[in-house]
């Protein structure tokens, strides 16, 4: 038996503008003599998902069993397609294999003694985003073995963003300015109506001189500015989304052909990437990716 495994998930709901969903995917280890490497799950074709946090599997100090602890020298890696999305970790690039994954020698029968419990099963945890609601869909792992489980064709079902109709085209650019930076995003449709564009902006960079081409639509910067009254979201979102800006509207959409919604502001921080999702729409644009500050 190569390995077993479970997979479950929870999607919460935690976007101001009700628009961005959380999905926490636990992935347990059960059995077996061979190591996760990967974690596949299924989407609608085209639903956008991002993941700033990577996933690890945690293990107590006392259990370094080396067919599941690794000890990786490179962190989990979300890859996307566009109708599934997964989740992998690889060795280094030019590593022999066998020495990065330890021999499965067996061990040598236990002496007679007293009992000592079973180790806990080992469980990572990760985290993935998107605009688009939830649907079930199938999800399986795959060991370094190259061992499926559960066996095809028959997969765990688990919550995973379900492409809606409306689908979103996002612009960026920056432009030195006399105090830092100037970061522009444009959101407009090329099909239905759009409501929110969410950018993962990194919690220790800080905005000021904010603009919006429209008055009703709003930036709220999760960890910053305080929820809209009577716009609560399902769920609250955690530390770990600290820096998440929202820019949406409750009453006037972005339409097909219509005029875009145009965010700007200033920011001291330094350009690089960050991920932006909208509907049916993932992609690492320019923006504040460093809290360094501009040398004058």
């Amino acid at each position: 038996m190569a390995h077993r495994s479970t997979i479950t998930c929870k999607a919460v709901n935690v976007g101001i503008f009700d628009q961005s969903w959380r999905y926490d995917y636990t992935v347990t280890w059960l059995a077996g003599n061979a190591s996760i490497r990967e974690v596949k799950i299924d989407k609608t074709d085209g639903a956008g998902v991002a993941a700033p946090l990577r996933f690890g599997f945690q293990f107590p100090f006392f259990f370094r069993d080396p067919r599941i602890d690794l000890a990786a020298p490179t962190s989990w890696t979300l890859i996307i397609r566009p109708a599934q999305f997964e989740f992998m970790i690889q060795p280094p690039p030019m590593a022999p294999l066998p020495n990065y994954i330890p021999p499965l020698i067996a061990a040598p029968p236990p002496p007679p003694g007293a009992f000592v419990p079973a180790p806990p099963p080992a469980v990572g945890i990760f985290r993935v985003f998107s605009i688009e609601n939830p649907k079930t869909f199938p999800a399986y792992t795959i060991d370094h073995l190259n061992a499926r489980f559960p066996a095809a064709p028959n997969p765990f079902m688990v919550d995973a963003p379900n492409s809606k109709p409306e689908c979103a085209s996002v612009t960026a650019f920056c432009e030195p300015v006399a105090n830092g930076y100037r970061y522009t995003y444009a959101l407009s449709s090329d099909c239905g109506d759009l409501w929110q564009l969410t950018i993962f902006l990194p919690p220790d960079v800080s905005l000021h001189s904010i603009q919006s081409s429209d008055p009703e639509w709003h930036l709220h910067r999760v960890g910053f500015d305080q929820p809209i009254s009577g716009f609560q979201a399902d769920g609250t979102p955690g530390a770990e989304e600290r820096g998440i800006a929202y820019f949406g509207s409750f009453t006037r959409p972005v339409t097909a052909g219509g005029p875009p919604a145009v965010l700007s502001f200033v920011s001291e921080s330094e350009p690089g990437l960050v991920w932006v999702l909208g509907n049916r729409f993932a992609e690492v644009l320019v923006g504040p990716a460093s809290a360094r500050k501009v040398p004058r």
